[in-house]
């Protein structure tokens, strides 16, 4: 339950954030103003070094050029980098709030940077040993998995109400039950059979589009070369769905942003 509830809070997060982006960047575009991307697919990071790359980009180089870099950056030695890279994240962490989650989610982060430097030759070592390439599929997928389950072990962190409750719900992590999967248990939670294909439907677009754009492509420029009847029949869709699902399930606010609290 605590990892499935993870994993879907991790996708929340990030699907909230980057919509709100977007929807900036829709309106300062027909004022002619050009916003940045603040996101580029992290969820499809092969290390979380390349996590924090794709990642709330406007904090992070932030926190690069006036925190890490200012405290010496890596250029004092590989003890002073790792000292400076855990400050940084920790300052992340009380970016977000005055809490010790919040701390623990970026000693964290910066723990799994450290440590995947360090483990980066032994891990080498062990794809070799499996036989699977460097820059093959095989191994940039499994890296994302790992990605995605350290990630969302951070964010159970993150979104538990207190530290103490979040290391409960880590420590329950330990005690896999993975037939919660196939007894309908997920369907007494809160979310019936018909919520779960939407929420299905809606991942799959994203990781549609997700891919594409990883590849170079663009959807909205592919959508402007097609014909008229064409563009204004994804539009029509785009918009009966906004109206459709933008506004589904119950208790739902369009002012709840997440990250309008912090």
């Amino acid at each position: 339950y605590v990892f499935v509830a993870g994993a879907l809070y991790s996708l929340e997060l990030y699907t909230d954030f980057l919509s709100c982006v977007s929807i900036c960047q829709g309106v300062s575009g027909l004022f002619g103003i050009e916003l940045a991307d603040n996101f580029q697919r992290p969820y499809l990071a092969v290390s979380i070094k390349d996590f924090w790359r794709r990642w709330h980009i406007s904090l992070s180089t932030w926190l690069r050029d006036y925190i890490y870099i200012p405290l010496g950056g890596s250029r004092k030695g590989r003890l002073r980098k790792y000292i400076n890279l855990s400050v940084t994240f920790l300052i992340s962490g009380l970016w977000h709030g005055g809490a010790y989650r919040y701390l623990a989610w970026g000693a964290l982060h910066a723990l799994y940077q450290i440590a995947g430097e360090l483990t980066e030759k032994i891990r080498d070592r062990f794809w070799e040993l499996c036989g699977i390439a460097k820059g093959s599929g095989t191994r940039r997928v499994l890296q994302r998995m790992g990605v995605f389950f350290w990630a969302t072990l951070a964010w159970i962190l993150f979104r538990a109400r207190s530290l103490t409750t979040g290391l409960k719900m880590l420590r329950g992590l330990l005690v896999l039950n993975i037939w919660i999967l196939f007894d309908d248990s997920l369907l007494r939670l809160g979310l019936d059979w018909k919520e779960w294909c939407v929420l299905f439907l809606a991942i799959c677009v994203l990781a549609f589009v997700s891919y594409g754009q990883e590849r170079g492509k663009r959807v909205r420029e592919y959508i402007l070369q097609r014909p008229l009847c064409v563009r204004w029949s994804v539009y029509i869709a785009a918009i009966v769905c906004v109206m459709v699902f933008g506004t589904y399930g119950i208790g739902y606010n369009a002012q709840d942003f997440i990250y309008e609290g912090f």
